[in-house]
């Protein structure tokens, strides 16, 4: 055993085991193929290290022939080397760990057996590679590549907050606007920010405005602003005190009904009410005061205003024909037409016109002939609920005889008046008289109705 250990006891050189063919090869042979490959080897290395113009990858067991052959695709087509393992090209994209490494990979197994893990280290590595630069080019680079990564979102949320400092910066309404505008359909931190800083920026600008109607339109175009209780409050203070510098009656009544139960409602109420009772004293109408009576019966001037009531009644009372009027006042001789025989008589016609808005009348009218320059006869006459504004004619009989030439001449004055704000006393009811001739007297309009035929 010993002679077969040592060698050949011919003296022959020791054999070795080719590994493709399995025959036996002498050591001499087998270190002169390793040599002839070395020498091939080496030049290929050192030119493909220069072609690629990086250093070649290194493993744990040091430099790596088959690293820089994958790093360097070009030197795979000149030199004719091809990879023949899916497996062994991953494995090499796993040392890499790089974008570009897991791409080259995809490119050369589009349908290998670790496509799917390469695309998604590859995006991952490209993502983590985009925020690590800070650069919005970068992220939007990332985006159009893999529109539909997982790291999409977080991308853009990133990309947003490196826009929104940008924006920030310029912290402008039209840049704020623009910022939205990219970012649409994508709400994130960074989004709801320049949405609330874009807010406050419009609610200073029209409050610096000072436009009711720009207030109005901020509070309906951001119902959640959180600034909507300071738009609401500039609002009303705005209204309040356009209000409050107005003389109309309905801007006052609209400002209560829109600010209801408001500090402001209750002092433009205040100030509404005793805007009224100066126009109801200004005004001089029983009506006016008695209006706003009606409207406050709780009025601390409820005493003044009663006590003006009061004065009004006594000065009509006193002066009442400065109220009521007689227009158009005439004699008539009128004989009744079927009887030519009967006597004719005279009588009075006239208007009774009254220009009082307030207070209604009751009047005594009387007439008296003048005859040769002396007073003969005289009649009175009593008119009723004569209305505030009212004009009413009036006609009635008075003594005498009948004249041969020309009627008589007369004398009318009002003899007795009384003034009063309700109905006459007792409820009673003036009846008019028919008027058959002068101003509005009626017209006798007949239409016959058809009566059908005993036949029908």
């Amino acid at each position: 055993m010993a002679a077969r250990m040592s060698g050949d006891p011919l003296g022959r050189a020791p054999l070795s085991r080719d590994k493709k063919t399995g025959r036996g090869v002498s050591l001499k042979r087998a270190a002169s193929r390793t040599l002839a490959c070395a020498s091939i080897a080496l030049p290929l290395l050192l030119s493909l290290a220069s072609c690629g113009g990086r250093s070649v990858g290194t493993s744990k067991t040091g430099p790596s022939l088959y690293g820089a052959v994958f790093e360097n695709p070009d030197a795979i087509r000149t030199s004719g080397i091809r990879s023949k393992s899916d497996d062994t090209d991953f494995r090499r994209a796993q040392e890499f760990h790089t974008a570009r490494a897991y791409l080259r990979y995809i490119e050369r197994h589009p349908d290998g057996r670790h496509t799917r893990q390469a695309r998604r280290q590859a995006e991952h590595l490209s993502y983590l590679d985009a925020i690590a630069r800070r650069r919005p080019a970068e992220l939007r680079d990332f985006f159009r590549k893999y529109p539909q990564s997982p790291f999409a979102s977080q991308a853009r949320e990133r990309l947003q907050g490196v826009d929104f400092k940008a924006v920030r910066q310029k912290d402008s309404i039209p840049a704020y606007r623009a910022f939205l505008k990219r970012h649409k359909g994508a709400p994130s931190e960074w989004t709801a920010a320049a949405t609330q800083r874009l807010e406050r920026l419009l609610l200073d600008k029209v409050k610096l405005g000072g436009k009711e109607l720009a207030l109005s339109r901020y509070i309906y175009d951001n119902p959640g602003s959180p600034y909507m209780a300071e738009a609401k409050e500039a609002l009303r203070t705005l209204a309040f005190e356009r209000v409050m510098a107005s003389a109309e009656e309905d801007d006052w009544l609209q400002f209560l009904r829109r600010f209801k139960g408001s500090v402001e409602a209750r002092r433009v109420a205040r100030h509404m009410r005793e805007e009224r009772l100066r126009a109801a004293e200004r005004s001089g109408s029983a009506s006016a005061l008695e209006k706003y009576l009606l409207l406050y019966p709780q009025t601390p001037h409820k005493g003044r205003i009663l006590t003006a009531l009061s004065l009004m009644a006594h000065d009509r009372a006193k002066e009442g024909g400065r109220w009521v009027k007689v227009k158009m006042a005439e004699i008539e001789v009128s004989r009744p037409l079927r009887c030519k025989e009967c006597p004719a008589a005279l009588r009075i016609r006239g208007t009774l016109a009254s220009t009082d808005k307030d207070f209604a009348y009751d009047v005594v009218l009387e007439a008296v002939l003048i005859v040769k320059g002396k007073r003969c006869c005289a009649a009175s006459h009593r008119v009723r609920g004569l209305a505030p504004g009212e004009r009413r004619a009036f006609s009635f009989p008075i003594p005498g005889k009948e004249p041969k030439g020309p009627p008589p001449a007369f004398r009318l004055r009002i003899k007795k008046w009384s003034a009063y704000r309700n109905t006459p006393p007792g409820g009673l009811k003036h009846k008019r008289e028919i008027q058959a001739s002068g101003e509005k007297a009626p017209v006798d309009r007949f239409k016959p109705v058809p009566v059908p035929s005993p036949g029908k």
